[in-house]
């Protein structure tokens, strides 16, 4: 759909993610337009990228989150010129039933990382 999505499982917090996702989507698109003309008139069309982290650790966490690479900005400054929002997905325990209801392969894998946690801590 002209969308290029990545995707991070995490379980532990990470606030710097979306530096991580900059690095990993410039690389893409460096590789993606490797045979175009960039220094050319013509606009090279790139897919809007997505940026999602499933987290599945134990420290409590909001349902969803919005990570911004703007936060780790040493200088804080009214409109940043460069953005990158991640949006963090809690799954652990009863989190964001309704999307582990849609996709049950994520519905399954947090059931599972679940029960190792618990195993593990006994």
């Amino acid at each position: 759909d002209g969308r290029l999505s990545l995707y991070e499982h995490q379980s532990t917090k990470n606030p710097n993610l979306p530096l991580r996702f900059l690095l990993y989507i410039s690389h893409l698109y460096s590789r993606l337009t490797v045979k175009e003309n960039l220094y050319g008139e013509t606009i090279v069309q790139i897919p809007a990228p997505e940026f999602l982290i499933f987290y599945n650790g134990k420290d409590k966490m909001p349902e969803r989150q919005i990570l911004k690479l703007s936060d780790m900005y040493s200088v804080q400054e009214g409109q940043p010129k460069l953005e990158l929002e991640a949006t963090l997905l809690n799954i652990s325990g009863s989190n964001n039933q309704k999307l582990k209801e849609a996709c049950r392969t994520l519905g399954e894998y947090a059931i599972y990382t679940d029960k190792i946690r618990a195993y593990t801590e006994e």
